[in-house]
């Protein structure tokens, strides 16, 4: 069966009010994102109402449907420009069978692209698609609940965990896959628990774990460390939890409030000890929902608030997608009332240097009273130094005569991480972070 797909723009009339200049609305009002990506200069996202991209660039509203328009889409690989696959909701209707489609032209037609995905109607349903380990050229398929790999692009599929025709025993809601060959996956067992799955790997065989440490959670986003595969992160349905061994054992790693719901997890993309956590703070229906965005430079042992966005009432943050723009960084939030661009302040777009040259050296670090910077390749003159919190506010500027080297006394400064620069007379800019405590 071959689909061809109804182009047509979507323009929002009415626009939600965002307080902070920062925030910029995109579109796709009231309509739930399942899926979000970004890819070469695109933004592409899997909706219940079909499947829509964006040029990058554009601050408008205005989205292009690229088919299946009125249809869920649960979720879609983007291997090039032209060629995307996506796996879609199965109605009960007898002709609608097929839950995975590929294009070959950009979205202006469909083919089925089932190609033994499961052996009955329900098996078939296909939820969630990831690319696996990179450079192993796999990519991973759930159902409600079982693991399938394919190593050809979704030409053929083979079972890894679970059983097809075993619908109601676990309901899969994340993939996370790592260049080591871990793999995770997790979510709820048919009886409402929480559970992960890992493999070591690449995906071959899966180890089940938990869910006696989740408690009553259950697991939606995860990170693993880059510099200890030990080292997990989860963000679950009330908590955050942290492993330090490997996920067999877990603990809170940071006491949130209670009314926060996380929804994803992502590493910068221009400081690998830079993390960030999307959240949500869930009011009554009376009451807005509110986005939250945390930073946290310790991988989870302590966070800050960043900034926070109101929504409507009964929605939520759903994905973080980031775009690096010469190592300055733009936060794209797919929710279920549309999508928003959040602009990181200067403060915090300036803050990443990883040439020692222009970087300052600071002892002692972390500091109780104060601390001095160590400049390079500086001469005497008038030194500029701001300080920034992790929000990205400026907290103190001041100047200094020296050569090359700059005070900083704690004064007003409360416990926690800070950014700062340093301008000279000649132009140079030097860059860095500190604890206070």
């Amino acid at each position: 069966m071959k689909t061809s797909s109804i182009h047509v723009l979507i323009i929002s009339i009415i626009i939600p009010i965002v307080a902070e200049a920062q925030w910029t609305y995109l579109g796709l009002l009231n309509n739930p994102v399942n899926e979000f990506k970004i890819d070469d200069g695109w933004l592409y996202a899997a909706t219940n109402n079909g499947l829509f991209k964006k040029q990058l660039g554009n601050s408008d509203t205005t989205w292009s449907l690229m088919g299946f328009e009125e249809t869920r889409i649960f979720d879609f690989i983007i291997f090039s420009k032209d060629s995307i696959l996506l796996c879609k909701n199965i109605n009960s209707t007898p002709d609608d069978t097929v839950s995975l489609f590929i294009t070959y032209d950009g979205g202006n037609s469909w083919n089925d692209f089932q190609n033994g995905f499961g052996v009955d109607i329900n098996s078939k349903r296909c939820k969630s698609m990831e690319k696996g380990s990179p450079g192993t050229g796999a990519i991973f398929a759930r159902t409600g609940s079982c693991v399938a790999r394919s190593q050809d692009n979704g030409v053929s599929w083979e079972l890894v965990h679970g059983q097809w025709d075993n619908t109601s025993s676990t309901s899969i809601n994340l993939f996370n896959f790592y260049s080591n060959g871990n793999c995770w996956a997790g979510g709820l067992t048919g009886y409402f628990q929480p559970y992960l799955l890992k493999s070591e790997d690449f995906g071959t065989s899966w180890e089940f774990i938990g869910p006696s440490s989740f408690g009553d959670n259950y697991t939606v986003c995860l990170l693993q460390s880059i510099y200890n595969a030990d080292e997990i992160l989860i963000g679950s349905s009330g908590d955050m939890l942290k492993s330090y061994d490997g996920g067999y054992t877990w603990n809170i790693s940071f006491d949130f409030s209670s009314d926060l719901f996380f929804s994803d997890l992502k590493f910068s993309t221009v400081e690998d000890s830079l993390i960030y956590l999307v959240g949500n703070k869930v009011n009554t229906s009376l009451n807005p929902n509110v986005l939250v965005l945390y930073g946290s430079e310790d991988f989870g042992e302590t966070w800050e608030p960043m900034d926070s966005l109101e929504l409507p009432p009964d929605q939520i943050a759903v994905h973080l997608e980031i775009l690096n723009e010469d190592e300055s960084e733009k936060l794209f939030f797919a929710t279920s009332s549309g999508v928003f661009m959040f602009n990181l302040p200067v403060g915090i777009n300036e803050r990443i240097v990883d040439d020692p040259a222009n970087s300052g050296f600071i002892y002692p670090n972390p500091f109780h009273s104060k601390a001095s910077i160590k400049l390079y390749n500086t001469k005497q003159g008038d030194k500029t130094l701001k300080i920034y919190n992790l929000k990205g506010e400026l907290v103190r500027t001041e100047i200094q005569h020296t050569k090359d080297q700059i005070t900083i006394k704690r004064n007003d400064l409360t416990n926690g991480v800070y950014l700062y620069s340093v301008h000279t007379e000649n132009g140079n800019c030097y860059h860095g972070k500190f604890m206070v405590e």
